[in-house]
């Protein structure tokens, strides 16, 4: 599990090519009729406890003792819920699976929360300052509801920064699974080294700023008119604006951080790489 922004997509992809790899290391990554699309294949565990009475067909096994490798972006907070973690381990019961193991992957609030407002103005409309924008931000506490109510189901949880880890997700998640190598196919998922060309870059906050007042142009916070002219488009900033966040904010994420490690340490043990503390400034900037 990731909560969004931890590398998520792009080990989903892998997954996803390397099905047969892993299969041969006795590890089952089921894919749904529907195809994965951008999100893993972690919506059969959720349709499976909403119908707990029913015996899924991914869970078929004619062969060999296997593990069962179920993954999605949204997980993290979808499972966080009250009961949630209780109700899976129930159905897991049920079911003759054991133990329940996740792999969660966190990271630091300020990078975490500028990376997902800047998704959602790029991608979906977004039009609040990021300011405004981070004033709502509560990933690190869903996580901590998470670390807490798995550590109470009996769940064993593995915590990893991804900062610490972003360029090498991969053999994160080969020791997690407890396997040596697989065939590796990691360069089909993102291209050939040296010609990729990077597809889901975070523009500058310049950049966002202009992204941001298309969108109020385009989303009818201003009053309807012709669209904005095509030279605007021109007007394009390549270059980065700092923008910090507040000092109160900062010190907000500093308490919840260090809850979140308070717990993750007493349910993972030592297993767990604490989440990185933010950095709080002297001196005001803006």
């Amino acid at each position: 599990m990731g909560y969004g922004k931890t590398g998520s997509t792009a080990l989903q992809a892998w997954l996803a090519a390397c099905r047969d790899s892993l299969a041969r290391n006795g590890i089952d990554y089921p894919l749904p009729e529907a195809g994965l699309g951008d999100s893993g294949n972690g919506a059969l565990l959720l349709e499976a406890l909403q119908q707990s009475d029913q015996r899924q067909p991914w869970l078929e096994n004619d062969h060999e003792p296997k593990t069962l490798l179920l993954s999605r972006e949204h997980l993290a907070r979808e499972l966080s819920g009250p009961g949630a973690c209780a109700r899976l381990t129930a159905w897991c019961e049920r079911w003759g699976l054991a133990p329940i193991r996740i792999l969660l992957l966190v990271r630091d609030p300020q990078e975490h929360c500028y990376s997902l407002w800047a998704q959602k103005v790029k991608r979906a409309g977004e039009r609040r300052s990021l300011q405004r924008f981070a004033a709502s931000y509560d990933a690190i506490t869903m996580a901590r509801h998470l670390v807490q109510a798995a550590g109470e189901a009996g769940i064993e949880l593995a915590v990893r920064d991804y900062g610490q880890w972003r360029q090498s997700l991969v053999t994160l998640l080969l020791r997690w699974l407890e396997v040596d190598a697989i065939e590796d196919r990691w360069q089909q998922c993102v291209g050939a080294a040296g010609t990729a060309r990077p597809i889901n870059v975070t523009p500058s906050y310049a950049q966002l700023r202009l992204q941001r007042r298309l969108n109020q142009w385009r989303h009818g916070a201003r009053p309807a008119g012709p669209p904005p002219p095509a030279w605007l488009a021109g007007l394009w900033p390549g270059w980065s604006v700092p923008q910090p966040y507040s000092l109160d904010l900062l010190a907000r994420w500093q308490d919840e951080v260090a809850a979140f490690n308070s717990v993750a340490a007493r349910v993972t043990a030592a297993d767990a790489e604490p989440m990185p503390m933010p950095m709080i400034s002297l001196e005001p900037q803006g």
